[in-house]
């Protein structure tokens, strides 16, 4: 493991109905890079945004490798990047530094569209997926603090699926995905640079390669210079 020579710290946010354990194989391969890693796992299915935001300050102000760090990035799975937007349009740290999103549902998730509008299934969404889950909606007004983006944003998206699912969801938008975010609505105005890896989404952060980008955009503020891009 290499030392943490800048005291440089990344933040993990896994996404909804995960925990920090998704988000592992990418904090050891960030520790061996010489990085600092807090992997937080916060409650996706029990708060609404506003409410989990609130609890990533309270885990991350008592850690030292945040309050210590010379800089502070972000690294995002799905929701977990919303989470991070609406954490940062509160709380941005002074030292603060990159973030890099995968598979951010930035203009909301036709899966939580599809399942909310069901009567039948919305129940059932409601459940598992709780308050949280329905702000994923495309049609959702995130609030104004989370619509600041006033830090380097690198957004990575997928563009293979396994799920069995997409075609019914997705079939009909004519937008290639990962099997839950069309590569579209990843996007954000602001971002300094998006690019696109033939991953899924439920295993993105997995995925060597998608790693590999992650840590270059932490080192530069932009991705390889061949990794593909939209256009």
């Amino acid at each position: 493991m290499a030392d943490n020579k800048n005291g440089e710290t990344v933040v993990l946010l896994h996404g909804i109905g995960r925990t920090g354990m998704s988000m592992l194989m990418l904090q050891q391969a960030l520790k061996r890079d010489g990085y600092d890693v807090i992997n937080i796992t916060y409650p996706s299915t029990k708060m609404p945004l506003a409410d989990i935001r609130k609890f990533v300050k309270d885990q991350l102000e008592v850690k030292p490798e945040f309050n210590n760090a010379s800089k502070v990035h972000f690294v995002t799975h799905s929701m977990g990047g919303i989470v991070t937007r609406y954490y940062l349009g509160h709380h941005k740290p002074d030292n603060m530094g990159r973030v890099v999103m995968l598979g951010p549902p930035n203009k909301g998730s036709e899966f939580a569209d599809f399942l909310t509008d069901n009567k039948h299934l919305r129940p059932v969404f409601e459940l598992i997926y709780g308050p949280a889950g329905s702000e994923m909606k495309t049609t959702h007004e995130h609030s104004e603090e989370a619509q600041k983006i006033d830090y380097e944003v690198g957004v990575i998206a997928g563009s293979s699926s396994i799920n069995p699912l997409a075609l019914l969801v997705l079939g009909d938008i004519g937008n290639e995905h990962d099997g839950i975010v069309p590569i579209t609505h990843t996007m954000l105005d602001e971002m300094a640079d998006h690019i696109v890896i033939p991953a899924t989404h439920s295993f993105m952060m997995n995925n060597t390669t998608v790693i590999e980008e992650i840590k270059e955009f932490l080192r530069k503020g932009k991705f390889s210079a061949g990794a593909p891009r939209l256009g």
